[in-house]
């Protein structure tokens, strides 16, 4: 199974963040993508718990510490290009 995607609102999130999180989730896993999954980085407060608890739906996971890491966002390769070329058309990733 590959790693998980966590499809998160804003900080101190909202209902409407929550609900979009879980929404996208479904979708999500409704075409086949299973490993995006809803969460939070925040609490929960009485609005968004009567939301869930009316439609029956637990309350996303929470994360906590969404800083990104160099490994999160580091790319495999080089860009190339010649000495006088100009960048929009010299540039092509090495692999």
């Amino acid at each position: 199974m590959p790693d998980p995607i966590y499809i998160l609102g804003h900080k101190n999130p909202d209902a409407d963040a929550i609900c979009s999180a879980l929404a996208y989730e479904a979708y999500k896993h409704a075409i086949g993508e299973t490993e995006y999954i809803a969460a939070r980085c925040g609490n929960s407060n009485a609005r968004i718990d009567a939301i869930l608890e009316h439609f029956n739906v637990p309350l996303p996971r929470f994360i906590g510490d969404v800083t990104p890491r160099v490994g999160n966002i580091m790319q495999i390769g080089s860009a190339l290009a010649q000495q006088r070329q100009h960048l929009r058309r010299g540039t092509r990733v090495d692999r």
